[in-house]
């Protein structure tokens, strides 16, 4: 028996609709919703909608490539 079940994360289209009418959190340009990646859940599994972030294409890229705490750092994200 799995002592901890995988939990599914909560989707909301209405609020990625709303993370996508924002700009971009670095260059204000428009944007995709961005997941943020469960912790432990490995890289490939999509996090909840309500911990995405309005990020552009471009950025969007970079967030991958550099990871969490190294994008986030160089453009001062909280």
């Amino acid at each position: 028996m799995n002592p901890c079940p995988k939990v599914k994360p909560v989707r909301d289209m209405a609020y990625t609709a709303f993370i996508r009418s924002m700009p971009c959190l670095v260059c204000g340009k428009p944007t995709v919703c961005h997941h943020e990646p469960l912790t432990g859940h490995g890289m490939s599994s999509k996090g909840p909608d309500n911990e995405s972030v309005p990020l552009c294409m471009e950025h969007h890229q970079e967030r991958h490539q550099k990871g969490r705490a190294t994008f986030y750092t160089k453009y001062g994200v909280d």
